[in-house]
């Protein structure tokens, strides 16, 4: 068998089940154009590719690591975590084969487009990845748009390096904010006036979060932001409580929860000022949780992203005139999860990138 029936067999036989158990419905029909999509992809030539098919026993070797969530799940896993949990990472030779990887994002892109497609709520159509994980972006920015907001304040709780947030893209637009995490960002924030962006580097708990979020503001000299953020991978329902509870009432408020559980399961991690995320799903919060605990302050849930299903958007109840096409029932905003993302969207951020943003170079 040639490399072009081998890797159409693949396609094949791949695109038929996704890693999360999702059949994609795809036709035999799209094989020949996914086929012709991968190799336009792929940087290395057809005779690189052919060594990469040599190097396991048969094509369906190869198949078989493709369709098992472990074999996936062990690309981007810790060492120490493949070790506790039996994780089986790719060998090295298919880890890093643009084949292997190409098929992937190709596989994710089909399971994407179906959960947008088949979700009765408008917004996540407009679900675009710029800076953010996957597709909060594109959202975040449609929500601001029906509500007049063109510029404004941003606050965001949760950065990692600051390569990879839900508010580098309002950044992008001109708004000023401020970023509140525990990491070294990637970039210098020291020539940055504060008066347009500052970074709190601190450990966020439940007697200082309030204090870091005034802190925030004092650098920008405003009151209240306009977009928040949030998301620790861990105390993230109870530390949202104490900001609404200390009045902190931004027009969009942005959460992670826990797609784990389904509405209407109520569930939170014990407050812990000390937990550390291990990648289990003793994480945040469920989406009812939220839902409860933002009713309770004026807030209405209008959107979870249909990419990854992990993060929850919510408006101030004045401002739901614009959104009247959002379903009301949460069962019909929920997205189940769908933590499968991209080896490969557009080139990597460069930290230039944001340092141009921010005006630094």
């Amino acid at each position: 068998m040639n490399m072009t029936s081998i890797v159409k067999k693949l396609i094949s036989k791949v695109l038929k089940k996704s890693n999360s158990g999702f059949k994609i419905g795809l036709k035999q029909s799209d094989v020949e154009h996914y086929y012709k999509v991968l190799l336009n992809r792929l940087p290395e030539s057809q005779e690189i590719i052919n060594s990469y098919l040599k190097s396991v026993k048969s094509p369906l070797e190869l198949v078989e690591l493709l369709v098992h969530s472990d074999e996936f799940h062990g690309l981007s896993a810790p060492k120490d975590l493949q070790d506790q949990h039996s994780i089986s990472p790719l060998p090295d030779h298919l880890a890093y084969s643009p084949l292997v990887l190409g098929v992937y994002d190709l596989l994710i892109e089909g399971v994407v487009h179906r959960r947008v497609a088949e979700s009765k709520n408008p917004l996540n159509k407009f679900g675009r990845k710029v800076f953010s994980q996957s597709d909060e972006d594109g959202i975040t920015l449609e929500i601001c748009r029906r509500m007049g907001l063109q510029g404004g304040f941003y606050c965001e709780f949760g950065v990692g390096n600051g390569l990879e947030c839900n508010t580098l893209v309002l950044a992008s637009l001109q708004w000023k904010g401020f970023w509140v995490g525990g990491e070294k960002l990637a970039f210098s924030s020291q020539d940055i006036s504060k008066r347009m962006f500052s970074y709190i580097q601190d450990w966020v708990t439940s007697k200082n979060v309030y204090t870091l979020y005034q802190e925030g503001l004092r650098n920008l000299g405003i009151y209240q932001v306009d977009v928040l953020s949030f998301d620790l991978d861990g105390n993230d329902l109870w530390f949202v409580e104490i900001l609404l509870q200390h009045k902190v009432k931004p027009k969009l408020f942005i959460v992670e929860y826990n797609a784990r559980f389904i509405p209407p399961i109520k569930w939170s991690i014990a407050p812990d000022d000390k937990h550390v995320w291990d990648f289990t799903d003793y994480s945040g919060a469920s989406l009812q949780s939220f839902v409860d605990l933002f009713k309770n302050y004026g807030y209405t849930l209008v959107c979870c992203n249909g990419h990854s299903g992990s993060n929850a958007f919510f408006v101030l109840n004045e401002q739901l005139q614009y959104f009247q096409d959002v379903p009301e029932n949460i069962n019909d905003i929920y997205m189940t999860p769908n933590y499968k993302i991209f080896h490969a969207y557009a080139h990597p951020v460069s930290v230039k990138t944001a340092m141009r943003i921010f005006g630094t170079l």
